[in-house]
C-alpha cells in the first residue's frame, strides 16, 4: 500500500498520476517474481499446451487467487486546494463480480476527510453555487460502474468525485449508462409530507404545511439510457443503547528471516471474537423518481434538488429535524418541483410521463440487532440475527395511501477461508406484513402476508452445491411451478449424464459435472394471507398426514431411511417410546415428536386473534419459533403450498427466482430469471427489501433489487436494453 502526498497539483493531475502508478503496479503483478506469481514464458506453439497440461496444484490456486476480487485502499491526497484548506480524502478501489449478467463492478468509493460545503470551498472548482447537499467528514461518494471484462473493470480510470459528481442535470446526463453514485450527504429537504404520513410518534403533521426535514441522506442516482436517471433520496435516523464485547490476539513473533517482524507480527494479528447487540428506535423516509432529463423542466426540478439557489426562513417552514440557527445559513433542496410535474402527468401512460414516481414511503420502526465474528485471517466467520418492526405509511403511483405493520426476521452468515477462495455468504429473510391504520394500530391480526427469501453467493459454486439448490426446490414448491424453471439454461447436461438420467428415471432431478464461478442465487417466495385461514380450519390429522407425505418425499425411501431420520430429527438419549426396543422404532417416535411440536406452533400462530402490540408480539414469538423448526427448514414451503389449489396458485403465490455465474452469463447472455403469480403486494415487498437492507446497513447487491428495471415489465421503455453498460 502506497502513500503519495503531492501539493500545490491540480486534482485532476494528481489522480492521473495515481491511476498510471496503479495500472502499472497491476500490469506488473501476475509475472513479477518478487510478488511470488509464475511467470508465463510459453509462447503460442505445442510446447505451451504441454506446459499447460503439467499446471501443478499450487500454479491453480494461484490462478484462482489471481482471480478473485480485487481490492485496495491508498490515503491518497494531502492537497491544498484554496489557501489554508486541507482536501485530505481516503481513496478505495473494488473490482468484484456484479453477480449480473457477467458484468464485473468497478467501484470508486471516496470518503471525505472534512466537510464538503459547495458554498465554502468548491465555487473556484465547480460553480454554480450555492449546494443543497453537504456532504459531512467519514461519509462517503460511491461510484459504480458495470464491465463485461474483468481487466478494464480493474484499469479503467477512476470517476473524479469534484467533477463528476451529478451536482446537476447536466453533468447527471453525461454520466455514462449503468453508473450508479450513492451520497451519504447532510441535507436539508423541503418535502410535501401530508398529515396522513406525517402521523407518527416521531412527526406531528398540518395539514396543508411544507416540511423541511433536516439530517443525513443517502441520495442514490442511477443512469439509464435516452438522458433518463433514476432518483433515491432516503432519510434513516435511529438511535438507541448498544453493547458491544470483543476479544483481541495479537502474537509476538520473533525469527531470523528476510521479513520484519513487524510484517510477520501484522499478518498474524488478528480479532479473535467478537459479538455485540443493538437495540435501536428509527424513522424513514424514502422517495424513488424516474426523471426525463430531456425537458427542462425536468432539469430545473431535478436541480432544485440537488442544489438551491435561494434561502429559506425557518419559520416558513415546519421544522422536523435539525437546528433553526443552522438553517438559517444553509441551502436548502426541494424535492416539490419534481412531485409537481409528476402530478402533471399522472394520468398520462407511463412511457408518456416526463416524471414518473415508483415509491414513496414513511417507516417508523424498532430493530434489534445481535452479531458475532470470529477472524484469525486466514478464516473468517460473521453471523447476523435481526429483528425489526416497522410501521409503514406507503403511497402509491395513484397517490393512494395505505398503512401497514411490516415485522422482518433477518440472518445473515459469512464465511471466509483461505483468502476469500472457499467464500460462502448467505441471507435469509422472512417477513410478515399486518393490515394497520393510519394511528399505528392493526386492524386484526389474521389477515397477514407471508414470505420468505433466501440468497447465496459463493467464488466457486461446486455440483454438489447447485444439485442441493435444485432438489430443495423440487421438495418444496408446487409442481406447476417448478416444471416451468428452465433448469436446462441453468446447467449443461452431458450426453452421459443425459443418459445417466434416463436410466435411472429421474425426471426432475439433474446432474452436471461442471463447477460454476461467481454463482449466485436468489428465490423469494410470497404466501397471500388467506392460506393461513385453510391452515386454521384443517384439524389436526389432515395436517399430521400433510407432514408425513412431505417429509416421506423429501426423505425418501430405502436402506438409508432411517437414518436419514435419525440425522434430521435426533431422538436424545432415550427412546421416546419406553416399549420400543430398537433404534428405528426411536426414530420415528422421535419424528412423530416433531410433528406434533410443529403442528401445535402452526395451531397457535393462526389462532392467535386481536389488534394489540402485545397479541403481535406473541404471534411473532410463534412465527419465530416455526421458522426455526427442523421440519419447516426440510419442507416448509411445501407444507404451506400444499393448501392451495392449482386454480388459486397464480393469485396466492409468488415465486421469483435469480441465479447467475460466469457460465449461465457465457450460455444465455445474461442472468437466468424466473417470475411466477403476481401479488397485489409485491411492489411494496421489493422496496421493504431494499429499505430494510438500508437500515440494516448490509452490503447487498444493488442489482438485485431496486435498480434492475430491465425485469419490470412497466420500466421496460425507459431503458434501450438490457445491458448495463456498454
Amino acid at each position: 500500500m502506497n502513500k503519495i502526498f503531492i501539493t500545490f497539483l491540480p486534482l485532476t493531475m494528481l489522480i492521473t498520476a495515481l491511476i498510471v502508478s496503479a495500472q502499472n503496479t497491476l500490469a506488473r503483478i501476475p509475472g513479477d517474481p518478487s510478488m511470488g506469481y509464475h511467470q508465463e514464458s510459453c509462447q503460442a506453439d505445442d510446447s505451451c499446451e504441454e506446459e499447460n497440461q503439467d499446471q501443478s496444484t499450487y500454479a491453480k490456486i494461484k490462478k484462482h487467487l489471481l482471480e478473485l476480487d480485487l481490492n485496495f485502499s491508498i490515503d491518497l491526497l494531502k492537497i491544498e486546494l484554496l489557501e489554508g484548506i486541507d482536501f485530505i480524502t481516503k481513496y478505495r478501489y473494488d473490482s468484484e463480480p456484479s453477480y449480473h449478467n457477467g458484468y464485473y463492478t468497478r467501484i470508486d468509493k471516496w470518503d471525505a476527510k472534512f466537510k464538503i460545503n459547495a458554498g465554502e470551498l468548491l465555487e473556484n472548482i465547480v460553480g454554480e453555487l450555492p449546494f443543497g447537499n453537504t456532504i459531512q467528514p467519514g461519509k462517503s461518494i460511491i461510484f459504480v460502474r458495470q464491465y463485461k471484462d474483468q481487466l478494464k473493470a480493474r484499469t479503467a480510470l477512476p470517476i473524479n468525485p469534484i467533477l463528476k459528481l451529478p451536482r446537476n442535470a447536466k453533468i447527471a446526463q453525461d454520466l455514462e449508462e449503468g453508473t450508479f453514485v450513492s451520497m451519504q450527504t447532510y441535507l436539508n429537504l423541503i418535502t410535501r409530507i401530508g398529515p396522513d404520513v406525517a402521523q407518527t410518534s416521531i412527526i406531528e403533521a398540518e395539514a396543508g404545511a411544507l416540511y423541511l426535514i433536516s439530517g443525513e441522506f443517502t441520495t442514490q442516482i442511477f443512469k439509464l439510457a435516452n438522458n433518463r436517471i433514476r432518483l433515491k433520496a432516503i432519510y434513516n435516523t435511529s438511535k438507541g443503547p448498544g453493547l458491544y464485547f470483543k476479544i483481541d490476539l495479537a502474537p509476538q513473533i520473533d525469527i531470523a528471516s528476510g521479513l520484519t517482524n513487524d510484517l510477520i507480527n501484522n499478518a498474524l494479528d488478528f480479532e479473535l471474537f467478537e459479538a455485540s447487540y443493538d437495540k435501536e428506535k428509527g424513522y424513514m423516509l424514502a422517495y424513488d423518481y424516474f426523471l426525463d432529463l430531456s425537458y427542462p423542466e425536468v432539469q430545473k426540478a431535478y436541480n432544485a434538488f440537488i442544489k438551491s439557489s435561494f434561502k429559506f426562513a425557518p419559520e416558513k417552514a415546519k421544522l422536523i429535524f435539525g437546528n433553526k440557527k443552522q438553517l438559517i445559513t444553509t441551502s436548502i433542496a426541494n424535492l416539490e418541483p419534481i412531485h409537481e410535474i409528476f402530478m402533471q402527468d399522472i394520468d398520462k401512460p407511463q412511457e408518456k410521463r416526463r416524471v414518473d414516481k415508483k415509491f414513496e414511503a414513511s417507516n417508523d420502526y424498532q430493530m434489534k440487532t445481535f452479531s458475532v465474528s470470529f477472524d484469525t485471517k486466514l478464516f473468517e466467520l460473521k453471523a447476523k440475527d435481526i429483528k425489526s418492526t416497522n410501521y409503514i405509511v406507503h403511497t402509491d403511483q395513484n397517490e393512494i395511501k395505505s398503512f401497514y405493520q411490516f415485522d422482518t426476521f433477518s440472518k445473515k452468515n459469512e464465511f471466509n477461508l483461505f483468502f476469500s477462495v472457499f467464500d460462502r455468504k448467505t441471507i435469509n429473510d422472512s417477513y410478515v406484513l399486518y393490515q394497520a391504520d393510519q394511528d399505528e394500530k392493526l386492524t386484526n391480526l389474521d389477515n397477514a402476508d407471508f414470505g420468505i427469501s433466501l440468497e447465496k453467493s459463493y467464488p466457486a459454486f461446486s455440483r454438489d452445491e447447485q444439485l442441493y439448490v435444485q432438489k430443495y426446490l423440487l421438495n418444496n414448491l408446487p409442481r406447476s411451478i417448478y416444471k416451468r424453471i428452465e433448469w436446462n439454461k441453468i446447467i449443461s447436461l452431458s450426453k452421459e449424464d443425459i443418459k445417466k438420467r434416463k436410466s435411472i428415471g429421474a425426471q426432475n432431478a439433474f446432474y452436471t459435472t461442471q463447477d460454476q464461478k461467481s454463482g449466485k442465487f436468489r428465490w423469494q417466495i410470497h404466501f397471500h394471507k388467506s392460506i393461513f385461514d385453510t391452515v386454521a380450519q384443517s384439524d389436526d390429522r389432515e395436517l399430521d398426514q400433510r407432514l408425513s407425505a412431505l417429509i416421506e418425499k423429501y426423505i425418501g425411501t430405502g436402506p438409508t431411511t432411517q437414518s436419514r431420520i435419525k440425522a434430521l430429527y435426533p431422538t436424545g438419549d432415550k427412546p421416546v417410546n419406553p416399549t420400543a426396543n430398537n433404534d428405528d422404532t426411536c426414530n420415528l417416535n422421535g419424528l412423530e415428536n416433531y410433528k406434533k411440536q410443529f403442528i401445535k406452533l402452526i395451531r397457535k400462530y393462526v389462532n392467535e386473534q386481536g389488534d394489540s402490540t402485545d397479541s403481535k408480539a406473541t404471534k411473532n414469538q410463534y412465527l419465530a419459533r416455526i421458522l426455526n423448526t427442523e421440519i419447516f427448514q426440510n419442507v416448509g414451503i411445501a407444507f404451506l403450498s400444499s393448501f392451495i389449489s392449482e386454480e388459486d396458485l397464480e393469485n396466492l403465490v409468488t415465486f421469483n427466482l435469480m441465479w447467475t455465474s460466469k457460465e449461465v452469463a457465457q450460455n444465455l447472455g445474461k442472468d437466468y430469471t424466473f417470475a411466477f403469480g403476481k401479488s397485489e403486494h409485491a411492489d411494496l415487498f421489493n422496496h421493504m427489501t431494499y429499505l430494510t437492507g438500508t437500515m440494516q446497513n448490509r452490503s447487498f447487491d444493488l442489482r438485485l433489487v431496486g435498480y434492475d428495471v430491465t425485469n419490470v415489465p412497466d420500466y421496460k421503455h425507459w431503458l434501450d436494453d438490457d445491458t448495463p453498460q456498454k
